[in-house]
């Protein structure tokens, strides 16, 4: 459909394809309207005028231009959920009795689970976690990717990857180039939340 420029047509379209989407960058937005609208220069409207001056993507993104470290892929798994990499973004505000998030991260087919949890959970709550919402759809993976944390660490959880046959790679605190995928899955979790938590 050809749009016309009369009216604010044109920047409606944007705030749907931008801000309700999101907020995603401008490739993911113009994608959401090429294949149903055209109108001239509308790449070059929504990547040089109506992105850079979106005030909420001015406040809540940082700059991605420059990373700070390197972001170093891990090995490609052979298969589908053979690498799962685990991680905590929070604490939070609480809603409804949770204060934090647990990301479960696919390394080859970029499959992500977020599940809400709280901080104080124990390593067998964690466990039970895991196992509903990873182990039953998905089976059980060759390696875990997680950080140094303290359920990680526990003596039930290294027990429980023992008994399963799974290997457990850690990362290295202050490091998060060891496992890129999963900083940047949690990175768009932060962003998602901002956006649409008051």
């Amino acid at each position: 459909m050809i749009i016309p420029h009369v009216g604010t047509c044109c920047e409606d379209l944007f705030r749907l394809a931008h801000d309700v989407q999101g907020h995603f960058g401008a490739d993911k937005s113009y994608a959401a309207l090429r294949d149903s609208y055209y109108w001239p220069n509308m790449r070059r409207d929504l990547v040089e005028a109506y992105i850079p001056a979106c005030v909420e993507c001015q406040r809540n993104k940082s700059l991605t231009s420059k990373p700070h470290v390197p972001l170093h892929p891990l090995p490609i798994p052979e298969a589908r959920g053979e690498s799962v990499a685990l991680d905590f973004i929070g604490p939070l505000p609480e809603d409804e009795g949770f204060n934090c998030i647990l990301s479960m991260t696919d390394h080859l087919g970029s499959d992500v689970r977020i599940v809400p949890m709280r901080t104080n959970i124990a390593a067998d709550e964690l466990a039970l976690l895991f196992f509903q919402n990873w182990y039953c759809e998905n089976g059980l993976p060759a390696d875990i990717i997680s950080d140094g944390d303290k359920l990680f660490v526990s003596k039930f959880w290294k027990a429980l990857m023992k008994l399963m046959g799974v290997s457990l790679k850690m990362s290295t605190a202050f490091h998060p180039e060891t496992d890129g995928s999963s900083e940047w899955v949690n990175k768009t979790i932060n962003q998602c939340l901002r956006y649409h938590v008051q």
